[in-house]
């Protein structure tokens, strides 16, 4: 008689147990793995520090107890991703492909080129016969250039080139750096991208005179003119930087206002002095100097500027102080130039007699 009550009661204790077994189970899926979702989420966001956070986020994850921690890590992180992303300019983390547009070319004089921009250079484009089928799978903010692929080939053609057979499709918006392949060495990072269409960086002369464009304007440029003297322009984000190696690529229309006039940048600025690099669109002549002297020079197919008022520009110093320029296709170099060890400075925008007006600005470096 006495069994049979132990029997029951073991039978309750029992069921007791199982019962909190499946709560804390339920509890573990519904709480505690969703929070480990969301805290890796947050910390996966968009910085060169994804890898990194995610695993940290990961680990904190499984040791979380409470939802009120797991707030305030992911409060924590949020905030530490922001001064991230203001520290650094954030690079396209290769996007997922969006839809693309089917279009015919509707000229017999269509190119495709690696740049957003008109390059003389037979070299540096491919001829797209007309009435050829294409696909639109890019753009950026200006609608003059879209991206595009055909056959295999990818590059920007102009969109005037281009009728497509639904205007109501619209294709992806990216990075230029993404589409062009600036940024094709994983041991560097983006520094700035500007359009000039948003006002995203501010831009002074050497006189801490406030630049602005018509953000409103499709064709934003930043426009320079200088006779007679040499402009500087410089913005926050080049001018605080200690750049030991770069790359500065840019395109832009260029009006002559004598043949010795040029357009480069000054790098390596500091209290004892600067190096600059110089470009004359006439001569197709580029020159290096430190200060005002001119250290080295050297020259590119005068086929690609004379008569030219376009140019897609490329300056790089890489980490052994190297140059290499590149002008509208033509590479120059690698030259390592002469007394540029264990330099480093920021860097500004230079134009003396003429007047520019850039189309877009892209500067990288190696990562730190």
């Amino acid at each position: 008689m006495v069994r049979k009550p132990l029997l029951i009661a073991s039978i309750i204790v029992l069921f007791i147990a199982s019962l909190g077994y499946l709560v804390y189970s339920n509890w573990e899926t519904s709480v505690h793995k969703p929070l480990e979702t969301q805290v890796t989420q947050v910390l996966a966001t968009r910085t060169g520090f994804a890898n990194a956070t995610a695993t940290q986020a990961r680990i904190y994850a499984e040791i979380t107890a409470t939802a009120v921690q797991a707030d305030q890590y992911i409060q924590q992180t949020n905030t530490q991703i922001s001064s991230y992303i203001t520290a650094t300019a954030r690079p396209t983390i290769t996007p997922t492909p969006g839809q693309s547009c089917q279009a015919q070319v509707n000229n017999e004089y269509a190119y495709l080129y690696a740049d957003p921009g008109v390059n003389p250079n037979p070299e540096s484009r491919t001829k797209v016969p007309l009435k050829q089928e294409v696909q639109i799978v890019g753009r950026i903010d200006d609608p003059e250039w879209l991206f595009i692929d055909w056959v295999g080939v990818r590059g920007f053609m102009q969109s005037v080139n281009l009728k497509r057979e639904n205007y109501e499709c619209e294709p992806q918006l990216f990075d230029l750096h993404y589409m062009a392949g600036y940024l094709d060495d994983p041991d560097w990072r983006l520094m700035l991208e500007d359009s000039f269409a948003s006002n995203s960086y501010i831009w002074y002369t050497g006189d801490n005179e406030q630049l602005t464009t018509d953000a409103s304007n499709s064709e934003a440029q930043l426009e320079l003119t200088s006779y007679n003297y040499q402009q500087e322009v410089w913005t926050e984000k080049l001018a605080n930087k200690q750049f030991n190696a770069f790359e500065v690529i840019f395109n832009a229309d260029v009006e002559r206002a004598n043949i010795d006039g040029y357009l480069g940048l000054k790098f390596f600025i500091s209290d004892e002095g600067f190096h600059e690099i110089r470009f004359n669109p006439y001569s197709c002549i580029y020159s290096v100097h430190d200060g005002e002297s001119e250290v080295f020079n050297g020259k590119v197919d005068l086929s690609l500027c004379r008569g030219e008022t376009i140019f897609q520009v490329r300056f790089k110093i890489d980490e052994a102080k190297n140059l290499l320029v590149t002008i509208n296709g033509e590479t120059q170099g690698p030259t390592k130039l002469p007394s540029l060890e264990a330099k480093s400075g920021p860097i500004r925008l230079t134009v003396s007699d003429l007047k520019v007006a850039y189309n877009y600005l892209v500067v990288t470096a190696p990562k730190e």
